[in-house]
């Protein structure tokens, strides 16, 4: 907690503890810290906010002990082979990239676990504009604005992340 009131003093100085208290206890129900990396809780409206960030989801697949790969790319207009399909085996994806110089058509994250597991997330332009929509960050030098195609594969990880092993507890 300390490092989330050193980022953010406004958490000890105009939020109720009980709000922040709830807001601990739902990182600590995801087992992430509110450090800044793993996940920070965010002020807004002069209300606590809980946001597990992509690192730390995927820091808590790998601690899974079911984690064997994961990864974020894009399908675009110059690829070589684009195909993701369901038959009675599973689900399949295949994608063998072109010279990465054509229009994203979508973003996709997936992973595997060590039992054999596929898990993919695919999203198209008007799911990423409603995500870049919802954030709050608007200014010119916000992510969604000098660093797009990050933000693009972090939404998908983020997606992705909610299907995939945790570990344990006790």
């Amino acid at each position: 907690f300390r490092s989330a009131a050193q980022m953010q003093p406004e958490l000890i100085t105009d939020v109720p503890f009980q709000l922040l208290w709830i807001e601990l206890q739902k990182a600590c129900r995801d087992q992430l810290l509110p450090d800044g990396k793993h996940g920070a809780i965010l002020v807004f409206k002069g209300r606590p906010k809980w946001n597990p960030m992509y690192q730390g989801l995927v820091a808590r697949f790998q601690a899974s002990g079911e984690f064997k790969w994961i990864g974020a790319g894009f399908h675009r207009e110059d690829d070589i082979d684009w195909n993701v399909w369901i038959d009675e085996h599973g689900q399949h994806f295949l994608h063998r990239p072109g010279p990465g110089e054509g229009r994203i058509i979508e973003t996709y994250a997936a992973a595997t676990t060590k039992s054999g597991g596929f898990f993919i997330s695919i999203m198209n332009e008007a799911d990423m504009n409603r995500v870049r929509n919802v954030s709050r960050a608007k200014s010119e030098d916000a992510p969604w604005q000098t660093w797009p195609d990050e933000m693009r594969k972090k939404s998908a990880l983020r997606r992705v992340c909610k299907l995939l092993p945790v570990p344990q507890i006790g």
